[in-house]
């Protein structure tokens, strides 16, 4: 401690404004880097703004004039405010306005009193500290509400720099009051020393901090696109059921499991009855209203492991997996009911609807989930043949005695 309250205050100084304009700097790069991140563009301008503070300070020390005074505490304030502000934005969270107005105001009022009234440095540095105190608070407070599981440390270690930010106020008011008398057993010049240190620490560590922060949220950002592309390349656009693709993934790997161990599972074809018709009469904006209430209709009486896939236009599969033949013809059952009690309002009128389906299950020796898709479409065709709105059923055993 000795060492460091002996050191060359004009050199800490230096390095004081050195690190403060590469902060600065590097929030603007990060912003660059960054573009949909806000917060970064405020944080810059904080430095830059304490920057002005620092180097006012510096200059002029304690015997300021009350110009230099109220600037260099200003720009304090202000860049307070630009960090907190910072935050706000890079939480996308509204700033509450009228607690910083409030102490923005209270600065214009009492600090510029204590500047060119009654000049008073202890006065303005202890009006400072409070502000300082105030808004620490606050921005502790929103870190901690907005700490994204996982990235604890990144945001913690952000929120841990604030308590250092007081305690450099605290500092500066005691060295302060040191010119009416106050001591703690360190002369002014080593009390300021200690805060120029302080400073450095505290403004590495805050850029560090951000810096993290922004990195984390990046990575969490980028995983949040991987899975939304994968959503969309496996999901219909229109329904928000499956898609081909996903019907394809999920068949295959039901088929897998059932050729190595034995475990049922079944496949349900539907297709919606005159649907050309609705398209025709109603437009297709509204075919695709009818698409969506299918869709739902549908989702409403799957199971949770039950897999809806639109495979093309108005035709609809279902995978069930540990499903017989039995039971799947079941559920088919209550879905074609389901579907047609099902009442799409459009202006003034209700358009109904009904699906045909074709059933059947899957067997180790289907060679691919082509194979069981063509084996429910010929029991979705027979269904069609047969007047539409039913239920037909094609088991494997029936297609083998067909072909022997």
């Amino acid at each position: 401690m000795t060492e460091i309250l002996h050191v060359d205050q004009t050199a800490l100084g230096v390095v004081l404004l050195i690190i403060t304009l590469i902060n600065g700097w590097t929030m603007v790069f990060v912003r660059i880097w960054q573009r949909d991140y806000r917060g970064p563009l405020w944080w810059a301008l904080t430095n830059f703004l304490l920057f002005a503070s620092f180097l006012t300070a510096g200059l002029r020390g304690t015997d300021m004039p009350p110009p230099y005074a109220a600037f260099a505490n200003a720009t304090y304030v202000v860049g307070l405010i630009c960090l907190a502000y910072g935050f706000y934005e890079f939480f996308a969270v509204r700033m509450p306005s009228r607690f910083y107005g409030a102490w923005f105001g209270l600065w214009l009022v009492v600090g510029n009193f204590f500047s060119f009234v009654v000049p008073d440095l202890a006065a303005r540095v202890g009006i400072a500290t409070l502000i300082t105190i105030a808004l620490s608070v606050d921005i502790v407070a929103l870190i901690r509400r907005h700490a994204a599981p996982g990235l604890y440390l990144a945001y913690y270690a952000t929120a841990a720099i604030f308590p250092l930010a007081v305690a450099l106020m605290i500092l500066r008011l005691i060295g302060a009051l040191s010119v009416y008398g106050f001591s703690v057993g360190y002369t002014y010049a080593e009390v300021n020393t200690l805060t120029v240190v302080l400073a450095i620490v505290m403004t590495l560590g805050m850029t560090f901090g951000q810096v993290m922060m922004i990195s984390a949220r990046f990575q969490t950002d980028l995983r949040d696109y991987a899975d939304r592309f994968k959503f969309e390349a496996m999901h219909d656009p229109l329904t928000g059921a499956g898609n081909r693709r996903m019907f394809v993934d999920h068949a295959s790997r039901l088929l897998a499991i059932r050729q190595r161990h034995v475990r049922p599972f079944s496949l349900i074809s539907l297709d919606l009855d005159f649907f050309k018709k609705v398209n025709d009469t109603q437009g297709h904006a509204v075919g695709d209203k009818v698409l969506q209430a299918i869709s739902r209709t549908l989702g409403q009486n799957l199971r949770g492991e039950d897999v809806l896939a639109r495979i093309g236009g108005e035709e609809f599969a279902i995978l069930m997996p540990e499903t017989t033949y039995d039971d799947a013809l079941a559920a088919a059952e209550r879905h074609r009911a389901a579907i047609e009690s099902l009442a799409v309002p459009h202006r003034k009128v209700e358009i109904r609807v009904t699906c045909s389906f074709g059933v059947t299950e899957g067997h180790p020796d289907d060679a691919d989930p082509d194979a069981i898709m063509a084996r429910a479409d010929g029991a979705l065709y027979e269904a069609k043949q047969a007047g539409r709105n039913r239920v037909v059923g094609r088991p494997y055993v029936q297609v083998r005695s067909s072909m022997s």
